[in-house]
């Protein structure tokens, strides 16, 4: 009989043809193996047949006990992601027959809901977008970038992928690939566009050493940019002297917030920002206190009597 190690190899190839990205399965992955490590050494547990309910609620009761580099427990959202993990390969066993029950026992736990943290204010980036040197072809080239990551709240390694051909100039949208492999459209804004065109016509062919490159989006060798780089790009930008640490991830809840502050149809804003359903959402729509503040100013009549 396979050993679930063996079938965790499986399980991985099965990520992959259904369209799980490559980020994602490595994740999964690594997760797995710690449980796999944990039930073998403490229950001997290496083949299917010999994994039990026990050793599942036993293994939950560990990662609960768990610290961080830091000295602390697990955060919630560590510990549902570890269960996911395991879920999905228990899936994976049960479907094809190696053990009968046990998918049902891993139980996620209450993650508490905050407002989102490290949104960084509209005036601040434009400030910051006004104050960017524009004197060489990748000056031009981060411009652009930073402005269509926070018109369409892309997730960086989609504004990364994306191609020449996945612009339409016409439409002013751009057909991304997003998580699973789904391809999504999504709205540029008129200003982003503007510097797209400006850095594609003028800047890009100045970067371009291979006449067969497909890649927007490219470095001083020619070839696609990579994460790394444009991680370092927004750090050199955004992180001098700042109280909240900006990284690209900031720049799409940025932008989800401005939507939804803006009023705008929250299933409108899933569809951009490429979320399977609206749970994603609902942090954003929790208002602060100055939200509220305003809202009570205009809205109740006794504020109203206070402005005559």
């Amino acid at each position: 009989m396979a050993t679930l190690a063996e079938l965790l190899d499986e399980y991985v190839g099965h990520m992959r043809s259904i369209g799980y990205g490559k980020r994602t399965v490595e994740v999964y992955r690594d997760e797995i193996v710690l449980f796999l490590r944990r039930i073998e050494s403490v229950h001997q547990a290496r083949h299917p047949d010999s994994l039990t309910r026990s050793h599942l609620m036993l293994w939950q009761r560990h990662i609960a006990s768990c610290k961080n580099h830091q000295g602390r427990l697990l955060a919630p959202r560590t510990i549902n992601r570890k269960i996911t993990s395991v879920k999905g390969f228990l899936k994976y066993l049960c479907e094809r027959g190696f053990i009968l029950q046990g998918t049902d026992v891993l139980k996620y736990v209450k993650e508490p809901q905050f407002l989102p943290k490290g949104v960084v204010p509209h005036a601040r980036i434009m400030k910051t977008f006004s104050g960017m040197r524009l004197s060489s072809p990748s000056d031009y080239r981060n411009r652009a970038m930073l402005e269509l990551l926070y018109t369409s709240g892309l997730r960086a390694r989609e504004l990364l992928g994306l191609d020449m051909a996945s612009l339409n100039f016409a439409n002013a949208t751009a057909a991304v690939m997003g998580k699973g492999r789904k391809e999504r459209i999504v709205p540029i804004g008129r200003t982003a566009m503007r510097h797209l065109q400006s850095y594609i016509k003028v800047f890009r062919p100045m970067l371009l050493m291979d006449p067969s490159e497909q890649a927007l989006f490219i470095s001083p060798w020619g070839r696609r940019l990579s994460y790394n780089t444009f991680r370092r790009i927004v750090h050199r930008h955004f992180d001098s002297g700042a109280d909240t640490s900006v990284t690209p991830h900031t720049f799409r809840r940025s932008c989800t917030t401005e939507l939804i502050r803006g009023g705008a149809n929250l299933y409108h804003v899933k569809e951009i920002l490429g979320h399977a359903t609206l749970d994603t959402l609902k942090h954003y729509v929790k208002l602060d206190i100055s939200d509220l503040q305003k809202t009570h100013r205009l809205c109740h009549p006794r504020e109203k009597d206070e402005q005559r």
